[in-house]
């Protein structure tokens, strides 16, 4: 949905149990036009839709989300400023469900928190 569009993935490194990505914003995105005019920063929907793609990319099938007690916004992302964040994803199976622990970094700074659960809609 957003990723090759709003954003690629600049470079990857996934095991059967985690994920690394180096992601690329395009700061010349519409999206940005509206959140929020004269200081663009990505939306926390967006990153946790980022967060989302990459275990479907990672899984090779869809996913929904089903729970998280933790979402945290740590810092906000502006992408004229620094287009290239990084994420790094843990996760366990159990049962139908897949548990994640996700960070998104601008730099060396975590900008974005998510714990929760996906089921698969394969």
């Amino acid at each position: 949905m957003l990723k090759n569009d709003l954003y690629t993935i600049h470079d990857y490194h996934g095991t059967e149990d985690s994920a690394t990505a180096s992601l690329l914003l395009r700061p010349d995105h519409p999206l940005f036009a509206g959140h929020f005019p004269g200081r663009p920063v990505l939306p926390g929907a967006c990153m946790l839709q980022m967060i989302k793609e990459i275990m479907e990319t990672t899984l090779n099938f869809s996913l929904q989300l089903t729970h998280s007690p933790a979402i945290k916004f740590l810092s906000p992302v502006v992408p004229a400023d620094t287009p290239l964040l990084k994420a790094e994803l843990s996760w366990q199976v159990q049962g139908e469900l897949i548990r994640v622990q996700a960070t998104l970094v601008l730099g060396t700074t975590p900008c974005f928190r998510f714990t929760g659960s996906f089921r698969s809609l394969a």
